[in-house]
């Protein structure tokens, strides 16, 4: 979420942090009507459709931050900032605040957690997960079946180019859809340039 100068000094954004030992400072209000204050502002946000967290002031001149979270659409989420003293309403801000980026990324997150379309998003994310289940098993049982006699290697590559140039694009798709995917087949092909062909008795293992 964006970060915001807040009235009073000190610079507040989503995620609080450590409070000083001396929490709550004098003349503070409570968390209750903090979260009481920021209310209206959070859109009515009520369990267990949304959910509300109050994070404590970080110091004597800091605030409270009340952020609600829906359970499904992330657009209805709102981060209200309160003056912990007065129980003013300091800052209010949302979804039309959020550059594209960060849009991107909460409804991809909710997607991915099978919160934005109800069921039918929890079935697609089953059948998600069942498919790459069932890639990586049938991935090692092709593999065991078209392997080398005798070898560890990879099964012969395909004399039809136009194969392997589509293999090497879908490669190339996934690697940067899934970073941490790519950085891994990177890895490994670095890997096999300076390690595995280097070692003639391992080529002839692996390669």
């Amino acid at each position: 979420m964006p970060a915001t100068e807040t009235p009073g000094g000190g610079h507040e954004g989503h995620g609080g942090g450590a409070t000083g030992g001396d929490w709550p400072y004098p003349g503070s209000i409570t968390a209750e009507r903090a979260l009481a204050a920021a209310a209206p502002a959070a859109g009515g946000c009520t369990p267990p459709g949304c959910e509300l967290s109050v994070l404590p002031p970080t110091g004597p001149k800091g605030v409270y931050t009340v952020v609600a979270t829906d359970a499904e659409d992330p657009a209805l989420g709102r981060t209200v900032l309160v003056d912990q003293y007065s129980g003013t309403v300091l800052v209010d801000y949302g979804w039309e605040e959020y550059g594209v980026l960060a849009k991107a990324v909460e409804q991809g997150i909710a997607l991915h957690e099978g919160r934005r379309y109800g069921t039918v998003n929890l079935l697609v994310m089953l059948g998600t997960c069942l498919a790459m289940i069932t890639l990586v098993v049938s991935g090692a049982w092709m593999w065991w079946k078209r392997r080398p006699r005798g070898r560890l290697a990879a099964p012969a590559r395909s004399t039809d180019r136009r194969t392997t140039y589509r293999v090497l694009a879908v490669m190339a798709v996934l690697g940067v859809l899934f970073p941490l995917a790519g950085i891994t087949m990177a890895a490994v092909l670095v890997l096999d340039w300076l390690v595995v062909r280097r070692i003639p008795k391992l080529n002839a293992l692996v390669g």
